[in-house]
């Protein structure tokens, strides 16, 4: 637990005062450090396995689970927007066409 505390605290410093243009790099850090307690949640499940009461081994499985779901979940977002920010316009693909003459597909964007 220390020193996954240590780990988001250096992310901090790293990070220091927000600015928007450094969003890339704050994106990477919190990459680095969602991977990171995705792997001590995982070492915390295993360290479950080997207690007698089974009681509070399936409570606290459950409640890692979930957390390493959720963690997940916000590492695949952080990736997402991480590919949203190194695209350009040449790199999108239009799938839908607005014209206000009615060439495209749509008239408006509404």
């Amino acid at each position: 637990m220390e020193s996954a505390i240590n780990d988001i605290e250096n992310s901090f410093d790293k990070m220091g005062l927000f600015n928007l243009y450094k969003l890339g790099e704050y994106v990477h850090e919190l990459r680095i450090w969602l991977s990171g307690a995705i792997t001590f949640e995982e070492s915390c499940l295993d360290e479950f396995e080997n207690i007698t009461n089974s009681e509070a081994e399936e409570k606290m499985k459950k409640i890692l689970r979930a957390s390493t779901e959720i963690t997940s979940n916000g590492l695949a977002i952080c990736s997402g927007r991480r590919k949203l920010l190194a695209t350009t316009p040449t790199t999108i693909e239009a799938d839908a066409v607005v014209a206000k003459d009615g060439s495209g597909q749509f008239k408006t964007n509404h």
